[in-house]
């Protein structure tokens, strides 16, 4: 269960998120869609608790949650091996997530994040997010700066490993809407109100 009760969220004097109330899917894809800087991350960011809201209230059931944000975020320090088991995953787990996203997964495991390109760093971060198993994860546009053979190997890894949990998706790609089990449109400036549409998954089936 994860439930948005009225909640407003201000920066300063800016109003982003006015009285919002929302149930959103138990264990399915739900994707966020809005128009660019109309607070999808702020959302995202709320319900991380990472950003406290300024009434309302948020209800979550879920015990472990994830985010992949729109950048790696990884420890610059640490391997990209190590990354990924600073969530408390052991090796092997991490080794696995990384020879299904790498062809060369032995050597970028014993890279540093400045040896890797912008979109081998968001893999790591994807592989991180996956090892932590959470039962309730955040997605900000988890794709940027990964090609299409990439992207699609990432994609069938999220799908594969968080069957029956809760996914938000923040996406702008259309594309993207196709892995949704129920799609949400933010509306209003501020945002007032989470309008369901159709699912992507259901206007393909």
């Amino acid at each position: 269960m994860l439930t948005l009760e009225h909640i407003t969220l201000r920066y300063g004097k800016q109003t982003v998120l006015d009285g919002v109330s929302f149930e959103f899917l138990t264990g399915g894809i739900t994707g966020i869609v809005g128009a660019s800087g109309i607070g999808k991350s702020s959302l995202l960011h709320a319900i991380a608790g990472l950003t406290t809201i300024s009434d309302g209230k948020i209800r979550s059931s879920h015990e472990r949650l994830s985010y992949i944000f729109q950048e790696p975020r990884l420890f610059p320090w640490m391997t990209a091996l190590e990354n990924i088991t600073t969530v408390g995953a052991n090796e092997e787990t991490a080794m696995r997530y990384l020879r299904i996203l790498f062809d060369d997964a032995e050597e970028v495991a014993k890279k540093h994040p400045h040896e890797l390109s912008g979109g081998m760093k968001q893999r790591i971060s994807i592989a991180r997010a996956l090892a932590y198993a959470p039962d309730l994860l955040l997605l900000d546009e988890p794709f940027r700066g990964l090609d299409t053979e990439a992207k699609e190997i990432a994609a069938r890894l999220i799908l594969e490993e968080t069957k029956g949990k809760t996914l938000l998706f923040v996406t702008h790609e259309q594309a993207d809407l196709a892995l949704c089990d129920e799609i949400v449109r933010m509306e209003g400036t501020p945002v007032f109100r989470l309008m369901l549409e159709k699912s992507g998954r259901a206007e393909n089936e």
